[in-house]
């Protein structure tokens, strides 16, 4: 009998409204915490938040907060954009 096997990696990237990419580290465990109740309860496994343990995603996501004092998020974003060849019009990725 045939079968059909995936495995779905999805890198999840926020921003917020103030520009800031830096998350506070007085509440940084529990807020990791949280997201990982989120993505549980919808059946999903974390495999680690703030990191993963896929190949050059993890070491990326382990230095992320030296990576955004080198580059900043929009120009970041735009360059993820264009590397998977996503159309987009600007006007509406820095709205208010």
């Amino acid at each position: 009998m045939s079968q059909s096997l995936s495995k779905l990696f999805i890198h999840i990237i926020f921003h917020i409204k103030s520009g800031s990419a830096e998350i506070d580290k007085t509440i940084s465990n529990e807020l990791y915490a949280y997201m990982g109740t989120i993505i549980k309860d919808n059946e999903s496994i974390p495999i680690l938040i703030n990191g993963t343990a896929h190949d050059k995603t993890k070491h990326y996501i382990e230095n992320q907060e030296i990576h955004h004092k080198k580059i900043t998020f929009k120009e970041e974003y735009l360059l993820f954009l264009k590397k998977y060849g996503i159309n987009y019009n600007e006007q509406y990725l820095w709205t208010n």
